[in-house]
């Protein structure tokens, strides 16, 4: 399927079952089954009782549990028959909506024997302008102020703003001059490498060699290997041991930050002020500094404790570094618990769900209304809890900012792009249970958390 097919499909599913949500206020879309054995199936929506269709000009379908299942491309009969066979003996009636025409005979439909499965066609869906328009005029559709399928979760923020929590990324810390991941990895195995080269060698030596060593390095593996292979040569020579690899990385990790003046930043000032506000009581954080800390209190000092548990209290607040805390003021005397940084603690961690990294991450997630900040969404570890959330069920909302790309396409309206854009986007993150807050500018994100 080429991408202009993926957004019509994403395109056609939101807004039939936002029509339908209107008349079906039970709906429940995206919906997660565990049927025999554990398996786990996700349906495009499910509804007890009655599905109202008047929308499209059908009559009410009345039975105990319905599921409805939307088709924008092709459907063979062999598909819809596999997925009735599958499905029968959990619901009451089964609903297609086929973006084709109605059939000119039905000698090969699925429901020949089946008195319980019900179709919507083309014909159908016409009689509802929206729809209708989405099947003949995508791009005029996309591109009205008032669609329906581009959602702004501005408003429910509002709604939702009590029992509030964050989980703030490295975009928290960016401004603070914290190192980001690919400097702290490379001039982590620069460290490394000046200090296991040849000591009897002039000091412009040992910088020019290690600095060679180090882009042949890089250039020649990944990066999550070569810190691999940097982890375990700390650990292994005499010299140095785990302690010494946490006291790198703290000299690394903070080798641009002025404590504690460069704490005091627009994002951490509004994320802080918040807490405050809201009297929020815990939050996530994924990284290992102490830039919140010492924004709270700029005479904040770490304890053995706070190190050694991975959570700092602070204004009523607790504060959970589920993949490790290294503070400012580490003096590598004390282990860092519950490290998460190479390959194999990554691996580690995903294969353990009661560790602390996934237990805090799943209590807060799944009981708290949480705003994700500056996190990127390219932790697997992370993403398989949301889903996770998303099968259970749950109450509570997840929402994210999310900058804006800058598109610069020449002769193209810059508006579709970014429309198209959007879509996809909030479908995929839908996916994970995930809202997103769209801004234009890294710089709105302070001022729309300063309205919360």
């Amino acid at each position: 399927m080429n991408h202009e097919k993926i957004v019509e499909a994403v395109a056609l599913e939101k807004v039939v079952l936002n029509v339908l949500k209107k008349e079906n206020p039970g709906l429940i879309e995206n919906y997660w089954e565990v049927g025999e054995g554990g398996r786990r199936a996700q349906y495009d929506a499910v509804v007890s009782e009655v599905l109202n269709l008047s929308a499209f000009g059908k009559e009410s379908i009345h039975a105990d549990k319905i599921v409805v299942e939307i088709k924008a491309g092709r459907a063979p009969t062999s598909v819809l028959r596999s997925f009735i066979n599958r499905v029968e003996n959990e619901f009451d009636a089964i609903v297609f909506i086929l973006a084709t025409s109605k059939p000119k005979s039905s000698k090969n439909s699925p429901t020949s024997e089946k008195s319980n499965v019900y179709f919507l066609y083309n014909e159908d869906l016409e009689h509802n302008s929206d729809v209708k328009e989405v099947l003949h005029n995508l791009d005029e559709y996309i591109m009205r102020d008032d669609n329906i399928i581009i959602e702004d979760y501005y408003p429910l923020l509002k709604q939702t703003s009590n029992d509030l929590s964050f989980a703030i990324g490295a975009g928290c810390s960016k401004a603070s001059h914290i190192s980001d991941w690919n400097t702290l990895s490379e001039a982590l195995g620069y460290e490394l490498l000046y200090d296991i080269i040849d000591t009897k060698e002039s000091k412009y030596r040992n910088k020019v060699i290690a600095e060679k060593l180090n882009d042949s390095i890089f250039s020649c593996f990944d990066k999550n290997s070569a810190l691999d292979a940097i982890h375990n040569s700390y650990v292994q020579l005499p010299a140095t041991g785990q302690r010494n690899y946490w006291k790198t990385i703290k000299n690394v990790l903070y080798m641009n930050y002025d404590s504690p003046n460069d704490a005091k930043q627009p994002l951490v000032d509004a994320i802080v002020d918040c807490i405050k506000r809201k009297n929020i009581d815990t939050i996530i954080n994924y990284n290992f500094d102490s830039v919140l800390e010492q924004n709270i209190d700029p005479r904040y000092k770490s304890d053995s404790k706070e190190v050694q548990s991975s959570i700092t209290q602070l204004i009523g607040c607790e504060i959970c570094h589920v993949h490790g805390y290294i503070p400012y003021d580490y003096n590598g005397k004390v282990d860092v618990s519950n490290f998460v940084f190479t390959d194999k603690d990554y691996y580690e961690n995903m294969s353990n769900p009661n560790n602390f990294c996934n237990r805090r991450q799943t209590t807060i997630l799944q009981n708290k209304n949480v705003i994700f900040v500056g996190v990127s969404f390219t932790d697997s570890n992370m993403k398989e809890i949301l889903r996770k959330r998303v099968e259970r069920g749950y109450k509570n909302v997840v929402f994210a900012f999310f900058k804006l790309p800058s598109f610069d396409v020449d002769g193209i309206n810059s508006k579709l792009i970014i429309n198209k854009y959007k879509l996809i986007q909030n479908c995929y993150f839908d996916s994970l249970g995930v809202k997103i807050l769209w801004v234009d500018n890294f710089d709105e994100i302070p001022k729309q958390i300063n309205q919360i």
